[in-house]
């Protein structure tokens, strides 16, 4: 009995890690044409948006956001690196338009003026 639940178990990690690696060629490939947008697997609402890291020469990024805005980041040193973090955290859906979307909505303006006053207010507390 217990070789068969040993088994079991790294049977299951090794789909686990297959279903990954399926997971990544995906994004990988929806990237390679022009797909930077993604929807998180199981959280309706939630996406990622992958770019070129603005504060970090060379490095990759992807962020994330909802109807009210963004709402984290995650750097890596390579595009590849990105895009299996990305994926770790759940956003492998391709959501082209999504970003342009949301970001016309009140929500997101609302959201946005939020993450602005608490930036100021963070600001000023560092003089």
């Amino acid at each position: 009995m217990t070789e068969r639940v040993g088994h079991d178990w790294r049977a299951r990690l090794e789909a686990a890690r297959l279903e990954r690696a399926a997971l990544v060629a995906a994004v990988e490939a929806a990237v390679a044409v022009g797909v930077l947008e993604f929807g998180a697997h199981g959280r309706p609402g939630q996406y990622a948006v992958l770019s070129r890291d603005p504060s970090e020469p060379g490095a990759w990024r992807f962020t994330t956001y909802d109807e009210a805005g963004f709402s984290g980041h995650a750097t890596r040193s390579t595009q590849a690196a990105a895009v299996r973090e990305m994926v770790e955290w759940g956003y492998a859906m391709p959501a082209a338009g999504t970003l342009d979307t949301l970001a016309a909505g009140d929500a997101w303006a609302r959201g946005m003026k939020a993450a602005e006053a608490v930036r100021r207010e963070n600001a000023a507390r560092r003089l």
